[in-house]
């Protein structure tokens, strides 16, 4: 009988093993979560090397790709700490520099795209440089040189412009507004090209051979489509995704349209069409851009 029975010095063992065995537990399982490296993005085929690095075997297994509707959530969940580091369109970026918490804040690397201009055109309407009488063409500012790029081209074609409804919107506003059928056609910067498309819009037109410069294209930030900000407590993991990426940006075109139609849902027709976006540090120029209140008080 006292050999069938366990003694009460056997059962606070077991009982103790079993209280250890689930501490242990509980900490990896908290320890996982708070090492979780949290990368915002938007579903941009301009990340292209982002989500090819994803897929390769450097890819860090506690880093995971968090995605937002707009580059502007990405931003506001990154100075709000939600999550680590992420992607934003240069002019977002600008927006909230003005915030306290930017300070937190690192800029780390960019997405450029080649700078030219593309005419996108809405949905089941046909139209070319010498059939634009009579509808309207949105057009980022009347100094905007794609704006002018496009006239000179259509006065190369020997056309008149004389009865072109011409409507200033911001470049982000272009595509909602052709949807939405204020204007038919708008005069934007290449790197809409391949969402334009996506939604079944055409581009009857497009020029390359344009350098940025502008009020509306700054030359600092015109090619430039996406910076990576991290915050500065991540220093060690956004340091090791930039050189990451500064691999697979120099993978083939093919490889890298591949990677963007796949996670996107652009298909791969229209990204070979387009050029393909890369991946660099951010230089001085656009570092100086990012300066925020406290640093600009501390050189002073």
């Amino acid at each position: 009988m006292a050999e069938e029975q366990l003694s009460f010095e056997t059962l606070k063992v077991r009982a103790g093993y079993k209280d250890i065995f689930l501490l242990v537990m509980l900490l990896l399982m908290c320890g996982c979560h708070h090492h979780q490296f949290k990368i915002g993005v938007t579903s941009s085929p301009h990340l292209a090397s982002l989500f090819l690095a994803e897929k390769s075997g450097k890819w860090d297994k506690n880093s995971h790709l968090v995605n937002f509707p707009t580059s502007a959530d990405v931003g506001y969940a990154l100075i709000s700490g939600k999550i680590d580091a992420g992607f934003m369109e240069p002019n977002k970026a600008l927006l909230i520099k003005e915030i306290r918490e930017f300070k937190d804040i690192k800029v780390i690397g960019k997405i450029t795209y080649k700078y030219g201009g593309v005419l996108i055109v809405r949905k089941g309407l046909d139209l070319d440089l010498h059939h634009l009488n009579g509808h309207t063409i949105g057009i980022s500012e009347p100094e905007c040189k794609l704006y002018h790029a496009l006239l000179k081209d259509i006065e190369y074609a020997h056309d008149s412009t004389a009865g072109i409804r011409f409507q200033t919107i911001p470049f982000a506003d272009m595509i909602p507004a052709i949807e939405a059928g204020r204007i038919d056609a708008a005069i934007t910067k290449s790197s809409y090209g391949a969402y334009a498309k996506k939604l079944g819009m055409t581009i009857p037109y497009s020029q390359w051979n344009i350098t940025a410069g502008d009020a509306c294209c700054p030359a600092v930030t015109a090619q430039c489509e996406f910076l990576l900000l991290g915050r500065k407590e991540k220093a060690n993991e956004t340091d090791q995704l930039s050189r990451l990426l500064l691999e697979t940006t120099k993978e083939s075109d093919a490889v890298l349209r591949q990677a963007a139609a796949e996670k996107t849902g652009i298909s791969g027709d229209i990204l070979e069409s387009l050029p393909v976006a890369a991946y660099d540090v951010a230089d001085n120029k656009l570092l100086q851009l990012f300066i925020t209140v406290d640093e600009k008080e501390k050189k002073e």
